[in-house]
């Protein structure tokens, strides 16, 4: 009966703290995009040269080269 008591109440915890930490960035008006843009940016231009590679290999095979 102790650990499900424990488990409780780290689950609670943890739910209080991400609702504080929701209210926190409601309240202060903090974006991620800041923090998030640049990752997007490499992201996003990691993709379109895994797409290029691709299709290169595509061609590669098509050609029998």
């Amino acid at each position: 009966m102790t650990a499900t008591l424990v488990i409780i109440v780290v689950v609670v915890a943890l739910v209080l703290l991400l609702a504080g930490l929701a209210l926190a960035t409601w309240f202060f008006g903090w974006d991620t995009d800041r923090f998030m843009a640049p990752r997007r940016a490499a992201v996003t231009e990691a993709g379109e040269r895994t797409a290029d590679k691709v299709e290169d290999f595509r061609d590669w095979l098509r050609l029998g080269r």
